[in-house]
């Protein structure tokens, strides 16, 4: 199993990430989980030679490897490559510093939406590393990061592909979301949290990590536990929306009901995909 997680891939953060347990990490081999410490940048760059080099010691083996996770980007990485954009000059690192100093987020949409809304359009533009990649590479090309993208995508790997998206009604999404997020709690995750708060700057990215900052705002006493509580449901359910229309978009993707009969379901699909 290669788990597609951008998060998983960080040491430390178990709980929140709701990694494998460790009796399913020993049942079964997984890659790409635990692999850098919260104060390292993660990439879908390096997701893809780290993805790479799993599927190949797998299909050495005579092994079928599944990836699962819900990181979109990584996916397309796998399937069909990556823009090969060029390393970000340190001045224009500093640029793109002051202008996050000086208005945050709202300042990096503002120069997209005026030089590049292309890109503003098909980011998400509620992560801040996706805006600051947009905004420093048309700072350093004058080019549209979108437009250079779609000229110049990149090429996958050469393995053959059968994509699944599980798909759960919404209003069970938002149930199993409630429950997700009250049985981690329940798991000690503000105990991880208060741990972590202790060793590490939590504006690293590896805790833009949905719910990390909200127990660190219960850590410092400037919110309660109930209210950190539902905001980690409305920004999960929020991100899972997200993910939706992500997967929706990409198309090539076969959509099974999840629940009762899924591995038949899924079985019988592979199975067809083989014959035709």
């Amino acid at each position: 199993i290669i788990s597609a997680d951008a998060r998983q891939v960080y040491r430390h953060l178990d709980i929140g990430t709701a990694k494998p347990t460790a009796e399913q990490l020993a049942a079964i081999p997984h890659h790409v989980i635990d692999i850098c410490e919260p104060e390292e940048r993660y990439s879908a760059a390096r997701f893809l030679n780290d993805a790479g080099a799993a599927l190949a010691d797998i299909h050495s083996r005579g092994k079928q490897a599944i990836v699962t996770g819900g990181t979109g980007l990584y996916f397309r990485a796998l399937r069909e490559g990556l823009f090969p954009a060029p390393d970000i000059a340190p001045e224009t690192r500093d640029e793109v510093d002051v202008m996050w100093a000086a208005g945050g987020r709202d300042a990096l949409t503002r120069y997209l939406s005026q030089q590049d809304p292309r890109t503003l359009d098909a980011i998400d533009q509620r992560n801040p590393a996706r805006l600051r990649r947009a905004v420093e590479f048309h700072l350093q090309t004058g080019r549209s990061l979108e437009e250079s993208r779609r000229a110049d995508p990149g090429r996958g790997l050469d393995y053959g592909f059968f994509a699944v998206v599980l798909a759960v009604p919404r209003p069970q999404l938002y149930e199993r979301i409630t429950h997700r997020v009250d049985h981690l709690l329940a798991a000690g995750w503000l105990e991880e949290t208060r741990s972590l708060a202790e060793k590490y700057d939590f504006d690293w990215p590896a805790f833009n990590a949905v719910g990390y900052r909200e127990l660190y705002a219960v850590v410092q006493h400037k919110v309660t536990l109930s209210s950190a509580r539902e905001q980690i449901i409305q920004r999960t359910r929020n991100y899972a929306k997200r993910q939706l229309t992500w997967f929706t978009r990409q198309g090539q993707w076969l959509w099974i009901s999840a629940g009762s009969g899924v591995t038949s379901k899924i079985a019988l699909a592979l199975a067809n995909s083989c014959r035709s």
